[in-house]
């Protein structure tokens, strides 16, 4: 296992740290440096590298609470910077990783149903997950500006499968109206609201992803993925409050 990480880029305290943070849970950093035997000044520095390589989320508590990126999200931020000849890794270690995570017969504290995500680069990965597990219906509100090629080759497959589509534009290039018109022919129901800072997908009211917009940037976003049902649910009430009063798009 630790071979087929080394190859994906990993130092080997970056996967001492990674490993035991799947297998015991979320945890303080002085604990993960017990646990792991990373010492203390390469666990913090270790860990600062894993969250810029989208491995591990901060979450901004006193002391700060260190959890492992879900490993399908961790993995594949790490192997789309990478050549096809990893695509075997990829198949081989997801399981294995999955394997390792520990069980607890303790209901789910509310942190770890909560995972924040920095940089641009996990936003079309993160829709893809999205996408990708969709049964029921899909909530999204998002800008056109940005959209990538495989991010509407999943959503087209989705709704191939039966999944209903909510998209709420919160701005309408003219580049982007071809793409607006399939869409709308495929039976999605797109409307129009104005929106500068938030981004959102929810999927079959059980998950969702709430993005955080830098205004002068709209590539520059932190990602929070929910697995609460609860707070999903407040977040689908959000859009659904906004949905009623936008406008349906006309292309």
């Amino acid at each position: 296992m630790e071979d087929k990480l080394k190859k994906l880029g990993l130092t080997g305290y970056e996967i001492k740290i990674y490993l035991t943070l799947l297998r015991e849970g979320e945890l303080t950093g002085g604990k993960l440096s017990r646990l792991s035997k990373v010492p203390h000044g390469k666990t913090y520095e270790s860990i600062e590298k894993l969250e810029g390589k989208g491995l591990v989320s901060i979450f901004p508590s006193k002391p700060k609470i260190i959890k492992a990126v879900t490993p399908e999200i961790a993995l594949n931020n790490l192997i789309t910077s990478k050549l096809e000849e990893y695509n075997e890794i990829k198949e081989e270690a997801i399981p294995e990783l999955k394997e390792l995570k520990k069980l607890k017969s303790l209901p789910e504290a509310t942190t770890e149903k909560i995972t924040i995500l920095k940089g641009k680069k996990n936003t079309p990965i993160l829709a893809n997950h999205f996408y990708s597990k969709a049964k029921k219906y899909l909530k999204i509100l998002f800008t056109y500006e940005y959209t990538p090629l495989e991010n509407i080759r999943l959503l087209q497959e989705a709704i191939k499968r039966g999944v209903k589509v909510k998209q709420l534009a919160t701005k309408i290039p003219e580049r982007s109206k071809e793409i607006m018109k399939e869409m709308i022919s495929k039976g999605v129901e797109i409307r129009y609201y104005p929106v500068e800072e938030l981004r959102i997908i929810i999927r079959d009211g059980e998950e969702s992803l709430q993005q955080i917009v830098n205004p002068n940037n709209f590539l520059d976003r932190v990602s929070i993925v929910i697995e609460s049902k609860d707070l999903t649910n407040a977040l689908e009430t959000y859009f659904d409050k906004i949905w009623k009063k936008a406008k349906p798009v006309k292309v």
